[in-house]
């Protein structure tokens, strides 16, 4: 009995933050393919915040590792 309320109580959790993970970014609108990106600021492997502006027409790579 103990082991299905825990179970029940998992699932309405992560059901929970499936539901809110979908909600938090139904207000941002994708970038068309070709556009200029907007600036934005990002946080460098040495801790230095670095702006998009900052390196303007320089070769930027930028690495994202999702969370799958």
């Amino acid at each position: 009995m103990k082991v299905r309320i825990i179970l029940l109580i998992g699932l309405l959790f992560a059901a929970g933050l499936g539901i809110s993970a979908q909600n938090a970014n139904s207000d941002r609108q994708p970038i068309e393919i070709g556009a200029i990106a907007p600036d934005f600021t990002l946080t460098s492997s040495r801790n230095e915040q670095i702006t998009l502006s900052e390196i303007n027409r320089h070769t930027v790579l930028l690495f994202y590792r999702g969370y799958w």
